[in-house]
């Protein structure tokens, strides 16, 4: 299955804005079927990563937990993003060092 797009999707959009940091087509085509393929290998990295967890393998959509963290729609319960997890971990080494 190939994708064509026929209007500019947002990978594209997001794709544009690195034309100016590669310098021919030809690697700025490789650059933009490399990006698809990591954004459609995502599921299938999120089940191995579940599959190497105790607790995640046990039910049959343990990589759904992993998408719906990575995404951070993970849970009404918590307050987990990206930011927030970044500067506590950055701390947690500071202190560390």
């Amino acid at each position: 299955m190939e994708w064509t797009t026929t209007w500019e999707d947002p990978l594209t959009s997001y794709v544009k804005h690195f034309a100016g940091l590669i310098g021919d087509q030809r690697t700025r085509k490789t650059f933009g079927e490399i990006v698809k393929g990591i954004i459609a290998a995502g599921s299938l990295i999120c089940q191995q990563i579940a599959a190497q967890s105790a607790e995640l393998s046990k039910g049959k959509k343990g990589s759904q937990r992993v998408i719906r963290l990575a995404t951070g729609a993970s849970t009404k319960r918590s307050e987990l993003d990206a930011e927030h997890w970044m500067s506590s971990w950055c701390q947690a080494i500071a202190r560390s060092m």
